[in-house]
């Protein structure tokens, strides 16, 4: 057993704590660990604690629950630090849809890619860089898992403004196995894949279930299909012939053909705006909930592992064992296709040594120039958010295919950082 101080920044989050929390009380090779929750929001902290202490208790684990305000504390003396990190909620989130939405623009999730990536990314990457800041000070040796969205910016902020090791998760891959799996029939788990990308547009390069390819068997299908599922990822898969990850919502926001006026604004592809007011009324509700079961007057319900992989590249590096994992990091010599730093999806293995990245397949021509231009595009973000510049904020959001011209982007950019101004330190001069 290895018993490790795990933080929790952002714990107040409605994706990720419950399940991590519940992770981390189903490893047994992590008893004896401390779960410090960090959140500035106190009710919210507050109730995650008292949940999460019923979950401990519920599954008679050792691990301790210690919450907190401050983030000094938290991250004193950890081993790692998990992000979950969203700076403005759900009211920030409405903002970066609607605004843009008023120029025309439409956007499916609008928290990565598009404008509203954008606008998310100049929010939350200074906290990254003051987060790595106080771990080079308060916890030098720790990791750094983010999962907070725009994964990628975030990713290459930590590893341009510290020495804080850093990686990136998101559990998308995973998702669009499993809904491969419902369309062609096969039991949970039957598929695996080897992938590689950028964070919400990886491609799935090979494709297979007992060794053999799937792939000729999901061109049959398509084919025959009068009604598909993934409409959007399954036109790119006949464009490019690799299938996309993670999903319809989120690969159409790196193309201009699915959101635009030709598409309908989506409509043509099943696509509509992300509505963040019904995202905050169920998060109400789940937090009402959470509320009643941190008080006992509601069971817990089904227990089991979320799925993320966070805690068990945990118990990997903390006891010794090599794992394949798909992570965001820095490229090596990853892929070949991409520049050198550029922050890239791949499989690495996982361990006490830490994070090395696997060599990936290689990528489809056709795919090559969109995401060499996102990596390119993405380093622009992060630099606006670290300088304040307005100038290059302008140039990252010309360089996403959503903008239409100078024009828009002009008067988007501003309304953005108007909307924000609470959020934008950097931004205030």
């Amino acid at each position: 057993m290895a018993a490790k101080r795990i933080a929790l920044v952002g714990a107040g989050s409605f994706s990720f704590t419950r399940g991590l929390v519940t992770d981390l009380a189903l490893t047994a090779d992590l008893s004896g660990s401390v779960a410090v929750l960090h959140d500035i929001d106190a009710e919210r902290l507050e109730v995650m604690a008292a949940l999460a202490r019923r979950l401990v208790e519920h599954v008679g684990a050792d691990l301790a629950i210690e919450p907190t305000l401050s983030r000094q504390q938290a991250l004193t003396d950890a081993d790692f630090v998990i992000c979950t990190v969203a700076i403005g909620g759900v009211e920030a989130w409405h903002k970066d849809i609607d605004i843009p939405w008023r120029h025309g623009i439409a956007q499916s999730v609008g928290d990565s890619v598009g404008p509203g990536g954008l606008s998310r990314a100049l929010r939350v990457v200074p906290l990254i860089a003051e987060i790595c800041d106080d771990m080079e000070a308060l916890c030098p040796q720790a990791w750094l898992i983010n999962y907070s969205n725009p994964l990628t910016c975030n990713v290459l902020a930590a590893y341009q403004t510290s020495t804080v090791p850093t990686l990136g998760l998101c559990h998308g891959l995973f998702g669009t196995l499993g809904q491969l799996e419902d369309f062609l029939g096969f039991d949970h788990g039957a598929l695996a894949a080897r992938a590689a990308g950028v964070n919400h547009l990886t491609w799935i390069l090979d494709l297979h279930a007992g060794g053999q390819d799937v792939y000729p068997l999901l061109e049959e299908r398509l084919e025959a299909a009068s009604d598909v599922p993934f409409p959007v990822s399954a036109r790119l898969f006949r464009l490019f012939g690799a299938f996309p990850s993670p999903g319809d919502v989120h690969v159409a926001e790196f193309f201009p053909w699915f959101l635009g006026r030709e598409a309908k604004h989506g409509r043509a592809y099943g696509l509509s705006l992300f509505q963040p007011p019904t995202r905050a009324s169920e998060r109400e509700k789940t937090l009402a909930t959470w509320r009643r079961q941190a008080d006992g007057q509601e069971p817990l319900g089904q227990m089991g592992r979320s799925g993320e992989k966070a805690v068990d590249i945990i118990s990997a590096m903390a006891t010794g064992r090599s794992e394949v994992h798909v992570v965001n990091i820095p490229n090596q010599w990853c892929l070949d296709e991409m520049p050198e730093g550029a922050i890239v999806e791949v499989e690495a293995l996982v361990g006490p040594e830490g994070v090395s990245g696997m060599k990936a397949l290689p990528l489809p021509p056709g795919v090559v120039p969109w995401l060499q231009a996102r990596a390119w595009q993405q380093a622009l973000t992060v630099e606006a958010a670290l300088q304040g510049s307005r100038q290059l904020a302008l140039q990252a959001l010309l360089a996403d295919p959503l903008v239409p011209g100078l024009e828009t982007a002009e008067k988007l950019l501003d309304e953005l950082l108007a909307a924000h101004r609470e959020h934008l330190p950097n931004f205030a001069g």
